[in-house]
């Protein structure tokens, strides 16, 4: 059985003789087989039948958006991704999974959706859903920092032989992605990010290829 589901599809025991009752659903919550309102028992000829019923009794996982007030903003599938601005112009997206009607994974960190809501307002953050995934190449865009008419771009591709990168990309053609910086290591990767963004805001030119003299040299 698993423990945090209500509901599951099991084969009847030697008590429903007729083949047409091959299959049922189980209630986990009163250990026993799922009945309708009149107390009979639902049963099924085949699985696939059986499952089809099973879909439409589990309850949705739709994960909550909140404001600290506690009025619902919007919801996501379980799965689904947040893209989250800070007051500074940057942007990183989130995927969220659900654990419960009120607490939800987001890149691998547990939280309730009031504490997220409280953080977000906290630091001047707005969280809207992504409508639909950046991708440039194979890489799917998790990152993006606002400098000026600049946006530098980060990106993950996990089958990828380098499977990290950043563009720049700008504010009115944010389709066209230039200057792309390929890495093997994440926080090499990160690091390019942050200096691209900086060295647009100071002014001053940036050569990448100083990382990668710096990590040969470590690596000697």
């Amino acid at each position: 059985m698993t423990d945090n589901k209500r509901y599951e599809l099991t084969m009847t025991s030697d008590a429903f003789p007729d083949p047409d009752d091959a299959y049922a659903i189980w209630d986990n919550k009163y250990n026993n087989y799922y009945a309708e309102k009149d107390g009979r028992v639902a049963t099924f000829l085949t699985e696939s039948k059986a499952k089809l019923y099973l879909e439409k009794l589990q309850p949705s996982k739709e994960i909550r958006f909140i404001d600290p007030n506690y009025n619902e903003l919007f919801k996501i599938p379980d799965g689904g991704r947040i893209v989250v601005t800070r007051p500074e112009g940057g942007q990183w997206v989130g995927t969220c999974d659900y654990l419960d009607d009120t607490h939800f994974n987001i890149n691998g960190e547990c939280m309730h959706i009031c504490q997220f809501a409280e953080i977000q307002k906290r630091i001047g953050a707005t969280y809207m859903p992504e409508k639909e995934p950046e991708m440039v190449s194979s890489y799917r865009i998790t990152r993006r920092t606002f400098v000026g008419d600049k946006v530098f771009k980060f990106g993950i591709s996990p089958d990828a032989v380098q499977p990290y990168a950043t563009w720049q990309s700008y504010t009115d053609n944010p389709k066209q992605n230039d200057w792309g910086h390929y890495w093997s290591e994440k926080s090499v990767a990160n690091q390019d990010f942050f200096l691209r963004a900086d060295a647009e805001r100071r002014g001053v030119t940036y050569d990448h290829t100083t990382l990668i003299k710096n990590k040969n040299e470590k690596e000697r």
